[in-house]
Formats: C-alpha cells, structure tokens, sequence
C-alpha cells in the first residue's frame, strides 16, 4: 500500500483555472489542461505566454469539463487581444 497523495488528490487537481476569453480564441491558463484539451478533442497551442490557446467555439467544451466533471473553480475574463 503507497501513501501519500494520488492524482486525483493533487494541490494542482483542484486549482483555479483561469480563461481568457478574446474574440475568436481563449487563453487557458492552470494545470493539467493539455491533458484535457486532448481528452476533449479540443484543438490547442501554446502561447508565448505560458498560456493555452484553444478556439472560443470549443472553450464551452473546456468550461463543462472542469467544472462539471473535475470541480474545478474557473475564472473568466474578456480580453481584447
């Protein structure tokens, strides 16, 4: 038997995500979201940043998923970028 924390028990599992949110892409920034993007099927890059650039038509995918299925809290923000 392993002690100690698993994956789902991690500081970063359940740390704010925050979303950028431009005119026709979203900047993600948190922990674990390449994973997730893949997961999703949700297209993604990284920005100079230190961002995650995904297409604002499939940021709704990415918002149900970390709140929903990984209760993640989520902050958003409008930007024009």
């Amino acid at each position: 038997m392993t002690h100690g924390l698993s994956i789902r028990d991690s500081t970063d599992d359940r740390a704010t995500v925050r979303i950028e949110v431009g005119r026709t892409t979203c900047w993600l920034y948190g922990a674990d979201l390449v994973r997730l993007l893949r997961q999703l099927g949700v297209p993604g890059q990284p920005a100079p940043d230190g961002a995650l650039a995904c297409p604002l038509d499939r940021v709704g995918d990415v918002l149900a998923a970390l709140e929903w299925r990984h209760r993640r809290p989520v902050e958003l923000t409008a930007v024009d970028r």
